[in-house]
């Protein structure tokens, strides 16, 4: 599966670097709603729920860096919307607590068509939403 991976983003001329055998990290910008670009880190990790059905996640983590002081209440109150709004996509916190924009893909289901949804639905939704939650997440510091 992995491989199959690689070989869409080397089609695509995408970078990347192999971190195991079951991840690798790549980026790219995306613009923000007032014109200017903004790069992201993009995981993508093959996974297995508690149930054994195998996806693969394409994550962009940190999307939001947790601050030292912790994020204010103001933020979790806008994901909870957001989450509620988005269609396949979801914001979470990682173990480290920083904020995360993600969607999974089921494995069985990955051809080159569903990657380049999922790449490009993650994209338009961190672009469109970095802003707001950035600044939501320095509120109160």
């Amino acid at each position: 599966m992995l491989t199959q991976i690689k070989a869409f983003l080397l089609s695509r001329q995408w970078e990347f670097e192999q971190l195991d055998d079951d991840a690798v990290l790549t980026g790219f910008t995306s613009p923000l709603p007032d014109g200017q670009d903004h790069g992201f880190p993009l995981f993508i990790m093959l996974m297995q729920d508690v149930f054994g059905d195998r996806f693969v996640r394409l994550v962009i983590v940190p999307y939001i860096q947790r601050p030292v002081e912790g994020y204010p209440g103001v933020l979790f109150e806008r994901i909870a919307r957001m989450n509620h709004n988005l269609s396949g996509a979801r914001f979470a916190l990682d173990a480290d607590g920083d904020l995360e924009l993600l969607i999974d893909v089921s494995a069985d289901q990955l051809d080159l068509s569903r990657f380049d949804s999922a790449l490009q639905l993650l994209a338009d939704y961190a672009g469109l939403h970095y802003s707001e939650l950035a600044f939501a997440s320095a509120e109160g510091q």
